[in-house]
């Protein structure tokens, strides 16, 4: 339990935020104010992102790389940290900057046109360079660094439609899922032989197009924390698997023995492959048909593995 009163005061404590929400809460009305890092993963700089906090002229201001805000309060300030709002901000600033994309070009397409609505302050959108037909990208950045996404663009859906919605764990996983979008949309022979057999039902390639957007939804974790643990990071990888870890009793530590470590990835018959290992288990791999059958599964092992405590 935190023996600090400010934190005491905050009913559900995000431990993503643990280390610099106490650091805050410490030197919070120091004079000198208090640095701190947030667990921000963002290309090119660092696996943290530095801010600073200070008391100013009878208000609480927070920095961070290209903004600032100020309170009035300071558990104000400590509600932000916790609540991923600050981690939101900084994920909102990365992704409306056009350059951030360049590197991704080959893989992505060209960035066009990117802009922030004036209906809509807090999305992002732009064009991007794809075969045959430019997509039109929406981006919502969301608490914890979680990014929401729109894609129009004909059979960018997975039964062929024109549209696409999902989220992003990073602007790193938001990359990788957009290639495999544009992979998949500009794909006309696979979307013409789709369309001749849509009136059979469901194809291979639409289930696996389904479980992949299931398996790289950080949110699917994340509501389930109950069931399988606090989930503290997920990687989509380049070949579209991908990595999530899972506090067991290491805290924030993704290298700790303690934690559990989920590799995911989609079988070329349409069905989930998943590896566990940590977290007091023997490596081992299992398959599921759903999502949800896996999410089970892990829970059952988190039970036989006695982590029901975390």
């Amino acid at each position: 339990l935190e023996t600090d009163p400010m934190l005491r005061k905050i009913e559900h404590l995000n431990l993503l935020y643990i280390e610099a929400l106490r650091e805050v809460a410490l030197r919070l009305n120091d004079p000198d104010g208090a640095d701190f890092d947030l667990p921000i993963d963002l290309p090119g700089q660092g696996k943290k992102v530095h801010c600073r906090i200070r008391y100013e002229n009878g208000r609480y201001v927070l920095r961070y790389p290209g903004g600032a805000i100020s309170y009035s309060e300071g558990l104000s300030v400590l509600k932000n940290i916790n609540d991923g709002i600050i981690h939101k901000k900084i994920i909102d600033k990365y992704i409306g900057n056009e350059k951030n994309y360049e590197k991704y070009e080959d893989k992505i397409g060209k960035v066009r046109k990117l802009k922030t609505p004036k209906d809509d302050q807090e999305q992002i959108r732009f064009k991007l360079g794809w075969k045959g037909k430019n997509a039109i990208v929406r981006l919502r950045p969301l608490p914890n660094g979680y990014i929401g996404y729109g894609i129009t663009r004909k059979d960018s859906g997975e039964y062929s439609q024109n549209s696409r919605l999902g989220y992003a764990a990073s602007f790193d996983d938001l990359m990788v899922k957009l290639s495999h979008l544009k992979e998949w949309s500009e794909n006309k022979k696979y979307h013409k032989q789709f369309k001749k057999a849509a009136e059979s039902g469901e194809t291979v390639e639409a289930r696996k197009e389904i479980l992949f957007d299931a398996i790289t939804n950080p949110y699917g974790y994340s509501i389930n924390s109950e069931k399988v643990g606090r989930m503290i990071n997920l990687k989509t990888k380049s070949d579209e698997s991908v990595d999530v870890y899972f506090d067991w009793g290491g805290g924030n530590k993704i290298k700790s023995k303690k934690n559990l470590h989920l590799n995911v990835r989609i079988t070329a018959n349409g069905e989930i492959a998943y590896t566990v290992s940590g977290g007091g288990l023997k490596t081992k791999t299992y398959h599921a048909d759903a999502f949800y059958d896996m999410i089970e599964r892990v829970a059952d092992l988190k039970r036989d593995a006695g982590n029901d405590y975390f």
